[in-house]
């Protein structure tokens, strides 16, 4: 596959626990900047793991994957459009209630609001369906007065829930890696 692959080792005794993560063949840049645990996504007891790859398919769209903690087995893969650099993100917690955690995504090169500004987006962890957009909407985007949001409550429920931890610590005994071939 191109664009790398990830591991996932257990730190107490160097144990490779899983066969390698991977991407699909149109990886750039799988796992190069952002791996994460995203908190209990398919409802069993392990968390599971987030590997972004934001240059997938040549042309930055990037991708997300989500991968199950307890057999490293894929799950979910979230796809960008084309130029957006999607797929930088981490675990939100259950942000829709299903007792899922779901997964906040940016895309840091999107245009949906103001050119090259950026947006984020909030995906269902069980079944990866949009649940909300963020997205800047004018040039000025380090000021909260330029973000808009779909639906409209949304910029405020997202910003109060990201306050909040996403790491789950109970895979404390774990790491992941990344390799480039």
């Amino acid at each position: 596959p191109g664009g790398g692959r990830a591991y996932v080792f257990d730190l107490a005794t160097d144990a490779l626990l899983h066969p390698p993560l991977l991407p699909d063949p149109s990886a750039g840049a799988f796992g190069q900047f952002f791996v994460a645990d995203v908190g209990r996504v398919d409802g069993d007891s392990v968390p599971d793991l987030y590997v972004g790859d934001f240059a997938d398919g040549g042309t930055a769209r990037g991708k997300a994957y989500v991968f199950s903690g307890a057999t490293g087995g894929r799950i979910l893969t979230l796809t960008g459009a084309s130029g957006d650099g999607f797929g930088i993100g981490r675990g939100l917690g259950d942000v829709n209630g299903d007792g899922r955690a779901d997964l906040v995504l940016g895309s840091w090169t999107s245009g949906a609001g103001a050119t090259r500004a950026g947006k984020l987006e909030v995906f269902s962890g069980a079944d990866g369906a949009l649940l909300r957009q963020v997205f800047a909407s004018c040039s000025d985007v380090g000021s909260m007065r330029c973000m808009r949001s779909s639906p409209s409550s949304a910029r405020t429920s997202l910003i109060s829930r990201s306050r909040s931890p996403a790491f789950d610590s109970s895979l404390g005994s774990a790491a992941i890696a990344f390799s480039g071939s």
